[in-house]
């Protein structure tokens, strides 16, 4: 998109690398008792804005920020025209949040730090991604 997309406010879940290592591993060696329920989400507690995400990914990558904002009718039509799926947009547009606690809980195991404190910052870049742009 050569633009944000109604400020990209849904929330997402995501999770670092180390949790869910810690995570896959301590379900795979947990007692079958200690497990609770039959699906879990492998996510941490906290959701982040797509906002959130895609300005830290691009403040990583140096990508620059865009400074034009669509409405989400506008970015369909975009994609549309350019005979391009909407379905990255919607992943982006509505909330995709899951609820982790509960394997983090029966697994006995403390989620790392949040996204906004553990994602890694360029070199020289200030803590608050939103801040760089």
């Amino acid at each position: 998109m050569p633009a944000t997309v109604e400020g990209w406010t849904a929330r997402l879940s995501v999770i670092s690398a180390s949790d869910l290592a810690r995570l896959t591993v301590g379900a795979g060696l947990a007692p079958a008792a200690e497990l609770t329920a039959p699906v879990y989400h492998a996510t941490h507690p906290d959701p982040v804005t797509a906002d959130t995400l895609l300005r830290a990914v691009a403040a990583h990558a140096a990508i620059p920020w865009p400074h034009r904002e669509l409405s989400v009718r506008q970015a369909r039509s975009l994609l549309a025209d350019d005979g391009r799926s909407a379905h990255g947009l919607e992943m982006l547009t509505s909330d995709h949040w899951f609820d982790g606690t509960r394997l983090w809980r029966d697994l006995g195991l403390t989620p790392g730090p949040a996204f906004d404190a553990a994602f890694p910052e360029p070199e020289g870049s200030p803590r608050d991604p939103a801040a760089a742009f």
